[in-house]
């Protein structure tokens, strides 16, 4: 009876205190140090996390987003941008498959870069000279420079609050050039709910408003991987490309919308 009570006593803190607790600490600090402290403060401690740190409790394969993107015709001459890479668990694939400079991955932390650069071998490291980059405006416009062919997000957008869905969105879709495409993997719902302390799913439509707002007029296709109905929480990937321009229409003013199982 002690030990379920504490566990409930635990998750209440997680889910509704600690965030305040620590805004009160660290009120001029974004969210993503706030991220960032908790992961870290778990992995110092020994504890597992399902994505960061050398043992992971992951719900999917280091293959997954590999296998989704090479159907689409990835290339070993491809730049590919992997953005919320993580430790590199879904950017080593990458890294091995393409050609050397070819991989870019972003995150918020060095040092979340620092766990996975020190998890591959010394030779990849040598052969592949991946670009892992902290992100921010001077990084962004080195990977926007490099002319994405493909910028995945897996496991990322669902980590982000509401209120900073809009600055994600326009800084993924910054990187986007004429002839590439942005792979969104979320969590999709039919409204947005909490599923864990830091994650959430959420609905198409939130997300498609925010991507209207910060790129007016992509084409998208969703690519439902996971069955079931809502409420049921699924599991979908966004195919965003710039949208062609149509005689008659003025560029970015219709988003094309299509949807597919994969």
């Amino acid at each position: 009876m002690i030990d379920k009570a504490s566990r409930r006593l635990r998750a209440f803190y997680r889910t509704h205190l600690r965030y305040r607790l620590w805004r009160l600490r660290n009120w001029r600090r974004p969210y993503s140090d706030y991220y960032v402290d908790v992961v870290m403060g778990k992995l110092n401690a020994g504890l597992q996390h399902p994505a960061i740190g050398s043992d992971v409790v992951a719900h999917s394969t280091p293959m997954e987003m590999f296998d989704f993107l090479a159907p689409l015709g990835l290339r070993r001459d491809h730049c590919v941008v992997d953005y919320g890479c993580g430790s590199l668990r879904l950017g080593r694939p990458f890294i091995e498959y393409l050609d050397a400079g070819k991989y870019w991955g972003y995150e918020v932390t060095p040092e979340f870069l620092r766990i996975g650069r020190d998890k591959l071998p010394a030779g990849l490291l040598e052969a592949k000279r991946p670009n892992l980059r902290v992100i921010d405006e001077r990084t962004l416009a080195e990977g926007r420079a490099a002319n994405p062919d493909f910028i995945a997000c897996w496991k990322v957008v669902s980590k982000v609050p509401e209120h900073l869905l809009d600055e994600f969105f326009r800084n993924l879709t910054g990187l986007l050039r004429p002839g590439g495409r942005i792979l969104l993997e979320f969590s999709e719902s039919d409204h947005r709910v909490k599923v864990s302390p830091m994650s959430w799913a959420n609905p198409r439509a939130l997300l498609l408003d925010h991507l209207e707002r910060a790129m007016p007029g992509l084409e998208i296709r969703i690519h439902r991987l996971s069955g079931g109905a809502p409420p049921v929480i699924q599991k979908s990937v966004m195919e965003i490309a710039l949208g062609a321009e149509r005689p008659g229409k003025a560029a970015g003013s219709e988003r094309a919308l299509a949807e597919v199982d994969a």
